[in-house]
Order: C-alpha cells, then structure tokens, then sequence
C-alpha cells in the first residue's frame, strides 16, 4: 500500500510505504553474532527501512560498544576501548582510525543532533558490519577453510647423481 500526503506548503508530497522497502538487508553470517547484538542490529535495519538516520547511527555505536565490552571489557572511554581492541589483535592501526570515524557519527546524533544522508548512514553500518564479520565469523570460516583445503606438496630435496672421476 502506498499512502501520498500532499500540503501545499511543501515542496514535495510525502509519500509512505506499508510495508516499507527493506532498506539494507541482513548479512548471511547475521545468525553467527551475540544474541543482544543481532537484536539490536534487528532493530537497526528496521529503523533504516523507515528511512530514520539518527536511530540507526546510535545503535551503531551502541552495537560498536558491544562488542568492544565482549571482546576487552569495559575499558573506560570510548578511545580507551578502541586502544585496548587494538591491543589485543582485533584490530589495527589503520581500522581503530576507521572505527573512530563511525563512532563519531553516533555520538553527534546521540548528543549534538546530527542528521546524516542516508549514504553516510550505509557508510557507518558498513564499517560496524564489517568489524562483527571480522570478529564473530571469519575466523571460524578460516578453520574450516583450511580443513577444506589440501597442504601443499613437501619439497623432496633433489638427488645429485654421483660425479664421475
């Protein structure tokens, strides 16, 4: 069903979905993260599919901080966890830069009203995506790929022939 508002002081009619286009769906490996956190990333897509942007970068940072707690504790302030997520291996250098930009934008919508394109939106959930793959799955795909996977041949050492005299 498609329900169109018209006012003759907007610009545009506005115009609404029942129910709404999904916005951004569920990564295949969605059942492989922590209940609380697939709960909250329900909640998330949901928000996306009605076209919200606050909601979702706040719940972004709030699954961020999450996972951050499940892996290092609570390790103080945002920049602290995010150094001791580093230090433990689970990230680097280069991601802490990345996850900090996302964090950023969760925390402007949450205290400073931020209201990002939804563009900048995917940008975040790609990012907070691509840590819980990184975190909960890929490491069991990495074992079972390599069961999969047959070794490499060994080396047999060549066998001089014996020099004629």
């Amino acid at each position: 069903m498609r329900r169109t508002h018209e006012f003759s002081e907007w610009d545009s009619p506005d115009v609404r979905f029942f129910p709404p286009p999904v916005s951004r769906h569920k990564p295949e490996w969605f059942d492989d993260v922590p209940h609380e956190m697939r709960f909250l990333l329900e909640e998330i897509y949901n928000s996306l599919d009605a076209n919200n942007t606050a909601l979702p970068l706040m719940g972004a940072r709030a699954v961020l901080d999450m996972l951050i707690v499940d892996k290092v504790g609570d390790a103080g302030t945002f920049a602290e966890k995010m150094k001791a997520l580093e230090g433990k291996g689970f990230i680097s250098e280069k991601n802490r830069e990345i996850l900090e930009v996302a964090l950023d934008a969760g925390s402007a919508a949450a205290h400073r009203g931020y209201r990002a394109k939804l563009q900048d939106v995917q940008a975040v959930m790609d990012i907070v995506e691509n840590l819980l793959q990184a975190t909960y799955v890929l490491d069991k795909v990495a074992v079972e790929l390599k069961k999969s996977t047959p070794p490499r041949p060994s080396k047999k050492k060549a066998v001089k022939p014996d020099s004629v005299n």
